[in-house]
């Protein structure tokens, strides 16, 4: 009983020592070896399109899956710092200012409406929970859209309580740009907008004040929908494409993945047992809480719940339909308010009992998922390096590469640059005068019989690997499905 009245009693502290760790986490970021290579595969592709001419550019982007905001964040940065700056540093420190900003805006406001132990817990969460660590170190748009929806529910808070112009107009703003970061973040923002009318329409009984809070829900609302007009018809024939692996049903594991992914992305069993179990509590604790006083502290923690959870639902319903499976990745943004949500409830449990058995349970779950996290961050980095060692040695005058559709080339042509480059699929948005388009391999290999000739593919079964019977096909690295592969004739056809 002492120890959990100590620890109920030392909150700040606990916080402060939360914030300590915090800054420890963002230092290694900055010298994390994972800044040294490519760690995901969509880094290629970050680091690509950012170098192409402006008109090509836009081109892919408008085919690709993703809003264009945070490439065009990158490219601000790579201009500025790029003369004494290795683009791929750049990229991987522009992924890290998201936290940094998070830890600033903790200090800044978290901290000065709360307290230490808020601002600390928070900060500490999305440091070491989930795969925040891994997105924050990877060149992808998943940190900056975890910043700017937090930024957004950050001031629906004020927007539920003071209501003033600063307000409502940081709280568009900051939807806008989560939209316009990843498309999920429609279904997101959507949710926070409709938790305000809700707020409006239930809590606020002043006739004269429900109409005049409408109004400014209606004006945000409105510009909202407006400013997305533009890529709401990108969006639509994104729709229309052809992405991901092609499974468009509901996947239940899948689902019970993504529901505790904001503890944990790397599936131990270990870890979503105690966070199922850690989730329920927090869902009894935040209900009792509301109903017994229905208070707007209480409703903010309780939207932010349930942004998360319906977010979840109707992404696992409709992401798959209209795009690619989902993945626990993409709910990194709401993740964070999650967390936001949990960091404020918990300083409201004065049970110090329940209260001590969380936190506990929190720093218990939190070094289990660094455990995994550092196993993932030294696996990442072994396959990056080792895929980057063969790239290397295949870059050369003597060899020659297959580029099989337009996104690999876009994706690896700029470490290939001095292979003979072949297209075995037209491209549509790409002109590179230096590529030869030609489908028929078997003739490359015959017009190139002096040289090594290799190609990439994606390969779940050993049928995949058949080029037909003049052809072998042996891997030489890669990672998971995707192989890097040579061919050769065989022995009858080599002259």
């Amino acid at each position: 009983m002492n120890l959990f009245n100590s620890i109920s009693e030392k909150r700040d502290l606990i916080g402060k020592i939360f914030f300590i760790i915090s800054m420890i986490i963002l230092l290694y970021m900055f010298i994390s070896p994972l800044n040294k290579t490519y760690i995901h595969v969509d880094e290629y592709f970050t680091l690509s399109i950012i170098q192409f001419p402006l008109n090509e550019m836009w081109s892919i982007i408008l085919n690709d899956v993703h809003p264009p905001l945070y490439y065009f964040i990158l490219i601000i940065f790579v201009k500025l710092f790029s003369s004494f700056m290795n683009t791929l540093l750049i990229s991987k420190i522009v992924s890290i200012i998201p936290y940094l900003l998070l830890i600033i805006i903790s200090m800044a406001k978290i901290k000065e409406e709360y307290n230490w132990f808020t601002a600390g817990l928070f900060t500490f969460s999305i440091g070491i929970m989930s795969g925040f660590l891994i997105q924050f170190l990877t060149a992808r748009m998943y940190g900056w859209s975890l910043f700017f929806l937090v930024m957004s529910f950050i001031y629906m808070k004020d927007v539920l309580i003071k209501s003033d112009l600063k307000s409502w107009l940081l709280f568009t703003i900051f939807s806008i740009f989560s939209i316009y970061t990843h498309n999920i973040l429609l279904i997101s923002v959507g949710f926070i907008y409709l938790t305000i009318i809700v707020n409006i329409l239930l809590n606020i009984n002043n006739k004269k004040e429900k109409i005049t809070e409408l109004k400014k829900w209606f004006v945000s609302t409105l510009i909202c929908i407006l400013s997305y007009v533009p890529w709401l018809f990108v969006i639509l024939g994104q729709i229309n494409a052809k992405h991901g692996n092609g499974n468009t049903s509901f996947n239940l594991q899948n689902f019970f993945d993504c529901l505790l992914s904001f503890i944990n992305s790397t599936n131990n069993i270990i870890l979503q047992v105690l966070g199922l179990i850690f989730l329920i509590l927090i869902i009894i604790i935040i209900l009792n809480q509301y109903f017994d006083n229905k208070n707007k502290d209480n409703y903010y923690i309780l939207s932010g719940i349930i942004i998360f959870l319906l977010t979840l639902i109707v992404s696992a319903i409709i992401i798959p339909l209209l795009f690619a499976p989902i993945y626990a990745k993409y709910l990194l943004p709401v993740c964070g308010i999650m967390w936001l949500s949990i960091s404020i409830l918990l300083n409201n449990v004065k049970n110090k009992k329940l209260f001590s058995i969380l936190i506990l349970l929190i720093i218990l779950m939190g070094c289990l998922n660094s455990i995994s996290l550092l196993n993932e961050s030294n696996n990442l980095y072994k396959v990056g390096h080792e895929e980057n060692i063969v790239l290397e040695q295949i870059n050369n005058k003597n060899n020659v590469y297959l580029y099989p559709n337009e996104y690999n080339y876009i994706y690896y042509h700029n470490h290939l640059n001095e292979t003979q480059g072949y297209n075995i699929k037209k491209f549509k948005n790409i002109n590179d005068n230096n590529i030869t388009f030609e489908k028929n391999i078997t003739k490359i290999l015959l017009d190139n019989n002096n040289k090594n000739i290799y190609t990439m593919k994606k390969i779940t079964n050993e049928s995949d690997l058949d080029y037909g019977k003049n052809i072998s096909a042996t891997k030489v690295g890669g990672r998971g499905y995707n192989w890097i592969i040579k061919l050769e004739l065989k022995d009858d056809l080599k002259t």
